[in-house]
Parts: C-alpha cells; structure tokens; sequence
C-alpha cells in the first residue's frame, strides 16, 4: 500500500504508471499524452516503453514555466533498456532543461543538488531534499547553469560512485571553474552486497541508509 506521501510526491511530479493494456491502447488510438498544462505527441517513447517491458514508470519533464516538454520512462523489472527518454526534437532538448527544477525553483535550501537520474530526483524530494534537480543522463551543460545561476549560486554535485559518475563530476567541475557558483561534491559510499561493494545513486542511499543519514554526507 503506497503511503500518503508516495501519493503526493506522483501528483507533484505527474508520475505514471504504464502497463501493457494501457499502454497500448494510449499508443496505438491515441499516440499523445495529455497533461494537466499541455498536449505533447508521445508516440515514440510510448510504443517503445511497450516494447521494452510490460510495466514501466512515465516520469513527464516539466520546464521551468511548468510545461511538459518530453517524457522519461524506467522499466521496473529487469528488461532492456533499462530507460527510454524522448528524443531531441525542435521544443525539447535536454541540455536545456534540469529536471525537477520546476520544482526545486521554490526551496528554501540555500543550494541545489545536481544528480543523474531522474529517480534519484523523486527519491530525494520525497525524503525532504526538495533542491534536487538531475541533468537527466547527460554531462551537465552551460545552458543548465544558466538555469541554475536564475535561482543558486550554491550547487551540490551528488553523481553516481562509479566510473561514469566520476567522469561527469570531473566534468562538470571543470565547467565550473572561476564560474560564479559555490560547488561542494558529495561522494556517495559504496554499498556492500554479499561481500562485495556495489554502486550507489541518490535513490539508493535513501532507500538504504535513509534521509538522515544522507543529510550527514
């Protein structure tokens, strides 16, 4: 049973829930995807959701003006690929939109926190953190600091531990550099599994150590 909370978080991010049927009847009669604030075409990434897997999570990317611009989607078994993100197109390019941000604009934290993934984004708003925003999979870009500078000055880098999250740290520091933002790196531990140490994100450090402890870091 999904708390109240899980609730308001869906309802604050437009979450969605896509299972086969529906998904298929969305795709095939309708092909679009209508929100609160605007009608985006979703044909693509709709039908290739179906494909990829018979459940997945539709997360909408909402601008700063509160408009929905593409869609991303996880699958939530372990079917490939693992994400499907609208492609690039005329009105939607993602080194221009952070998302979360529509959100994230509103906090009352000094700084904001810059993840990878979209869920991580979800996961630490739900747990409080409501300055967190995620550059979607992509290497941070001069046009999401310029977004960025409109409501901080203070960033919090909070990649991925592994290899890809370094090299998009290294990045965007080296993006950083004499620009007019504080920047602190927040270095997620590794999480032992079996014996092993195994990756973390955002996502799971709070689903495993907790709000607490991520505010510790």
């Amino acid at each position: 049973m999904s708390s109240s909370n899980d609730n308001d978080e869906q309802q604050r991010f437009a979450l969605g829930f896509l299972f086969a049927l529906i998904a298929l009847v969305v795709s095939t009669v309708v092909g679009v995807v209508v929100y609160k604030r605007a009608i985006q075409p979703a044909r693509a990434p709709v039908a290739a959701a179906v494909v990829a897997a018979p459940e997945a999570v539709i997360l909408p990317v909402i601008d700063v003006r509160g408009d929905v611009v593409g869609f991303g989607s996880r699958v939530l078994d372990k079917s490939e690929p693992k994400y499907m993100n609208t492609p690039e197109t005329l009105t939607y390019s993602k080194r221009r939109v952070l998302y979360g941000l529509n959100l994230a604009k509103k906090t009352k934290r000094p700084n904001m926190i810059l993840c990878e993934g979209n869920l991580d984004v979800v996961t630490l708003h739900q747990a409080g953190f409501d300055n967190a925003v995620a550059s979607m999979g992509t290497a941070l870009t001069v046009e999401q600091t310029r977004l960025l500078s409109r409501f901080t000055k203070e960033l919090v880098l909070c990649y991925d531990n592994d290899g890809a999250g370094q090299m998009a740290t290294d990045r965007a520091l080296e993006l950083l550099q004499n620009s007019e933002f504080t920047v602190k790196v927040l270095r997620l531990p590794q999480r032992l599994v079996d014996g092993h140490y195994v990756k973390q994100d955002a996502d799971d450090f709070i689903k495993y150590q907790g709000k607490d402890a991520f505010e510790q870091l």
